[in-house]
């Protein structure tokens, strides 16, 4: 019994002791492993460890390295970031003061589009006055053209012979002064211009009528060189009224523009340019026949006149013109035919609306000049 005891005792001694033995061994082992990879093989771990060593591993290096790049990655960013303020900062300062600088450019462009405008109207009304006080200063004057030029010529007597040719009573103290003007297109080969200044606008209407009621009336031998005693080949002379330069280029333009739109006349009359197409109304005829003569008083029925139609189209400055035009209905139908009737200056008249009727009637007073109604 004893023995057996003893023997189960050693054994469990042994067992003990060899379980001692394995334990140190598999410490040392991993403590060897631990401290010194090269004396580990692949075999000597098992797989599970080394699986877990492995996955240990690369986990703690991924992590690592992930950590690293989005450091790195957010710092990048960061500084850009820092940059991309630094550079919006700048741009935004300098808008606000490219903006503020626009802002002022513009208020000055705007006050300056509208001094322009004020220029622009201020340019154009002046350009009117001065052309009014032009054309005024040379409401007695008539111009001549077709006149060969000659050193020893005598304007003032070339005009007498012209006003004796075409029958206009005209005296030497008539004709205040008479000169030639230079060339508006030095390119033309035609003589310059004369222009003689007449005492009166009357004196210079009636040269004006006596002129072209001579070349009605000699419409195949009208007014030339060969009347007025100059030798040569004979040359057309034209008398007419004295333009300002600017009337003379509308004259020109309105001459163009008739033929382009086939306007059958244009004329002037008291420095404004007129035209009238076909024989709607035949003021032209009416004015030059009034040219011709000196009536005291003149009545029209029937005249179709409207306020685009002005008195000296119809008449000249010797006559007070009382008119009472027709009368355009809603649909734009023309509703009458008007009246009108022109007095002599020299027959002192004034208009008495109050016997007007509904009809298509004027009452004129008239009284002249020796009271005698």
């Amino acid at each position: 019994m004893s023995h057996t005891k003893k023997s189960s005792g050693a054994l469990s001694q042994h067992q003990s002791d060899s379980l001692n033995v394995t334990l140190r061994t598999s410490k040392n082992k991993i403590e060897k492993m631990d401290s010194s990879a090269n004396t580990i093989t692949m075999d000597s771990i098992p797989q599970k460890v080394l699986r877990e060593i492995i996955r240990d591993e690369i986990r703690s290096s991924i992590k690592s390295t992930i950590a690293e790049l989005v450091t790195d990655h957010l710092r990048n960013i960061n500084e850009k970031l820092d940059g991309f303020e630094k550079s919006l900062d700048f741009y935004n300062k300098q808008y606000e003061e490219i903006k503020s600088k626009i802002q002022e450019k513009d208020a000055i462009i705007e006050k300056l589009e509208k001094d322009n405008v004020q220029l622009i109207t201020s340019l154009k009304d002046l350009s009117v006055r001065v052309n009014s006080i032009e054309q005024n200063m040379r409401e007695c004057n008539v111009e001549l053209n077709g006149i060969p030029e000659h050193q020893t010529e005598n304007l003032s007597n070339l005009t007498l012979q012209l006003a004796k040719t075409v029958n206009c009573p005209l005296q030497i103290e008539d004709v205040l002064n008479a000169t030639r003007v230079a060339k508006l297109n030095k390119n033309t080969d035609r003589p310059r211009s004369v222009v003689v200044k007449l005492r009166t606008r009357t004196v210079r209407d009636n040269l004006l009528a006596a002129t072209f009621k001579y070349n009605k009336e000699h419409r195949d031998d009208k007014l030339s060189t060969q009347h007025l005693g100059i030798g040569g080949k004979p040359g057309p002379v034209y008398v007419s009224e004295h333009l300002s330069p600017t009337n003379k280029h509308l004259h020109a333009a309105t001459r163009l523009k008739v033929k382009e739109l086939d306007y059958k006349f244009v004329w002037v009359r008291d420095g404004r340019i007129y035209n009238v197409r076909g024989l709607r109304t035949k003021t032209n005829e009416v004015h030059n026949k009034i040219l011709e003569n000196n009536y005291d008083i003149l009545t029209f029925s029937e005249t179709w006149l409207n306020s685009n139609i002005l008195d000296r189209e119809i008449v000249d400055q010797r006559y007070v013109v009382y008119r009472r035009d027709r009368k355009l209905t809603e649909g734009g139908k023309l509703d009458g035919g008007g009246v009108l009737v022109a007095v002599s200056r020299k027959i002192l008249s004034y208009r008495l609306t109050k016997w007007e009727s509904d009809c298509e009637d004027i009452w004129v007073v008239m009284e002249s000049i020796k009271n005698n109604k």
